[in-house]
């Protein structure tokens, strides 16, 4: 599928390109980004063509608007961002509230269904939502373009690396914010595997939300119009948050006795 785009010779035509592993490897984690992108380079006068990788072909045209990149219908992942552009504070804020409406229902609906802990369970539905929202949400508005040199073409296996700060949601250090971004659902989990007397939960469920979190850098990788980095601090990292958060979980249900709540019944 093709778009019209361009002005006359000052015009340029974008197209896809793989950037080299020295390049990307050179950078920062924080700052590299994910696989395929796309750049402009000089255009002829008239249409330009472009190819994609995996053998479509299309082209431009020029009009007086400026340059924009063509589009077409098999691109990878990384075009969700040009039909989807919204991102920044306020859209994790806004999916934040509405997840939390959806949740309210589930713990009604899981309370009248007689399954234990309804609450429980709602919350820790949430607190997995939320996680989604601030690490697959752009943290800086609309995605944009992502330069080719940038692209991360792998995950980064430079662990404790460069880290860039957080956003006005969560102000801190990158890694404070993964770690502590994981709490309340190992919390969340501990609480509802003692509560049901089924402990034997406990550690499938934490593998779960490590894989959850290895899921998350995946997806970041692929998705380069987000401009997250994929790195294994990042899992570590959210691994850690789990295991604080779980055992902060079992002290409390030992206080309160939740246990033992279960046990007499």
């Amino acid at each position: 599928m093709s778009l019209s785009h361009g002005s006359t010779d000052a015009c340029h035509a974008w197209v896809i390109a793989q950037p080299s592993a020295a390049t990307s490897a050179s950078r920062p984690a924080h700052t590299r980004t994910s696989s395929t992108a796309v750049r402009a380079t000089p255009r002829r006068e008239g249409a330009a063509s472009w190819r994609d990788p995996r053998g479509s072909t299309g082209s431009t045209e020029s009009t007086e608007e400026g340059c924009i990149p063509p589009m077409y219908p098999f691109r990878r992942l990384a075009s969700v961002g040009e039909m989807v552009n919204v991102g920044g504070p306020g859209v994790m804020l806004l999916g934040a509230v509405v997840a939390g409406l959806a949740c309210v229902l589930l713990g009604f609906l899981l309370r009248a269904a007689g399954v234990a802990t309804p609450w429980v369970l709602a919350a820790l539905t949430w607190s997995l939502v939320v996680i989604g929202l601030v690490t697959l949400v752009p943290a800086h508005g609309a995605p944009g373009w992502i330069a080719a040199e940038e692209a991360q073409t792998a995950c980064s296996w430079d662990y404790g690396g460069p880290a860039p700060e957080g956003f006005w949601i969560f102000s801190g250090g990158q890694r404070m914010l993964n770690t502590a971004l994981f709490v309340p659902a190992g919390f969340l989990l501990a609480i509802a595997t003692v509560r049901r007397g089924r402990a034997w939960l406990a550690l499938p469920g934490l593998a779960l939300l490590v894989g959850y979190s290895a899921l998350i850098e995946r997806i970041q990788l692929e998705l380069t119009r987000l401009d997250r980095a994929c790195d294994v601090t990042d899992v570590v990292d959210n691994a850690t948050g789990a295991l604080i958060g779980f055992g902060a979980g079992v002290l409390v249900a030992a206080v309160l006795g939740l246990g033992a709540r279960v046990t007499r019944r």
